[in-house]
């Protein structure tokens, strides 16, 4: 994970989407971001969130699925690689761990990789953009 994850709301009562901005380590192996698979889990619900339908990349995913937003220094191919930098965008369609005071992780799990966990508590005040620290 490189920088900040946010959360994007379009009500104010809950986290619609999150971002994840994500990157390789030094002497990391390109990651082929199509063989990804990402979970949501938290206390009222477990989910897998499916890729977005064709396109995968450079759009934002409908409900229910992620995508590869935007990209940083990359090339036109899926490969996440050294120096490059994709923002993630998951959508899950069930919400109910994505309101205030609830704690939530989402798991980035490559194939053949161990899988980044991310863990966040959405606050008690929601904004259009939220940093979920």
């Amino acid at each position: 994970m490189i920088g900040g994850v946010y959360g994007v709301s379009g009500n104010l009562e809950r986290i619609d989407a999150i971002i994840i901005p994500v990157g390789l380590t030094a002497g990391s192996e390109p990651i082929d971001i199509t063989t990804i698979s990402v979970r949501l889990i938290g206390s009222a619900n477990r989910a897998i969130i499916d890729q977005n339908e064709p396109p995968l990349v450079d759009v934002v995913p409908i409900l229910g699925r992620w995508s590869v937003q935007e990209r940083f220094n990359a090339d036109s191919d899926h490969l996440l690689e050294p120096g490059e930098q994709f923002i993630l965008n998951v959508s899950p369609d069930i919400k109910s761990d994505c309101i205030a005071y609830r704690t939530f992780a989402v798991e980035i799990k490559p194939a053949g990789r161990p899988a980044l966990r991310v863990e966040r508590t959405v606050p008690g005040s929601i904004t259009t953009i939220t940093r979920l620290d």
